[in-house]
């Protein structure tokens, strides 16, 4: 079988793909189906990651060789059809490295350029963080962002009884670190992320405003970076399996509760039929 780069295709056991000349073996945890392409793996099982093997031939440059490729659970009807647009709405994510040691921490990051073509994101963290100090060009990272989520009781269905679950809106991002050292730099990251988050303001705050002297005496205590983006994934889990009535009860229920997160779980829900319109 022979596929293009971005094809996708499915499997139900270790087999081995011709893609571009490379040979591409899957070894999967679950026999379960796996859909998945050159780029970005979902995994349809309860299967947490695969390894993916690439055997290099007639010179080819990309390849994989025993790389193990963590991923977000996301099984098909799940798979967000815009997961950009999830990072936009909710950019404060959890940045995460595992050199020299497993690090994360919670900062906003946001696209350089135009959100839908970007390749990168950029952020900064506090220059004490040991995470900061951990940071070289080159070394992988997953940046986690979470939107809302609601816990649905099973109570709530009546056209297909099951148990509880949970639902959620989730984005993830993988790709390779790119430290920022230079004060120009740094002074552009930092412009770039006060212009999208004060973008809602009627009259937005800039760097020009602070106190004279106060981004300058702060600038050195900063490390800020980029991240160059390989894989993104996202994740709609909103009751997609259950039948309509079902889903409709479900966002009662939850703008009734009005919990954390509730309204906006609901909102997603209610869309689902416009969204497949």
């Amino acid at each position: 079988m022979t596929f293009t780069r971005n094809a996708s295709f499915e499997t139900s056991r270790s087999n081995e793909l011709q893609i571009e000349g490379a040979c591409l073996c899957l070894s999967i945890c679950e026999k379960e189906g796996v859909w998945c392409d050159i780029r970005t793996v979902h995994v349809g099982s309860p299967a947490l990651s695969v390894r993916l093997k690439v055997a290099q031939e007639r010179n080819q440059t990309y390849r994989l060789i025993n790389e193990e490729v963590f991923i977000v659970y996301t099984p098909k009807p799940y798979a967000a059809q815009n997961p950009r647009s999830i990072i936009e709405g909710f950019p404060f994510a959890t940045v995460t490295t595992a050199a020299p040691g497993l690090l994360a921490t919670a900062t906003p990051l946001y696209f350089v350029g135009d959100p839908k073509t970007s390749s990168a994101m950029a952020g900064h963290f506090a220059a004490g963080n040991p995470q900061a100090k951990a940071l070289v060009d080159g070394m992988d990272v997953l940046a986690i962002f979470n939107g809302p989520h609601a816990y649905i009781s099973a109570h709530w269905y009546e056209d297909r009884p099951t148990v509880p679950t949970w639902d959620y809106v989730a984005a993830h991002v993988r790709g390779k670190i790119k430290v920022l050292p230079d004060t120009e730099a740094k002074l552009a990251v930092l412009e770039l992320v006060s212009a999208r988050a004060e973008a809602y303001q009627g009259k937005p705050w800039t760097l020009a405003d602070a106190p004279e002297g106060k981004v300058d005496s702060l600038i050195d205590f900063i490390t800020a970076f980029h991240i160059e983006i390989e894989d993104i994934v996202g994740v709609t889990k909103l009751n997609q399996t259950h039948p309509r009535p079902d889903q409709l009860r479900v966002a009662d229920q939850l703008e009734r509760r009005n919990y954390f997160g509730d309204a906006e779980i609901a909102r997603a829900i209610r869309n689902l039929a416009i969204d497949a319109e």
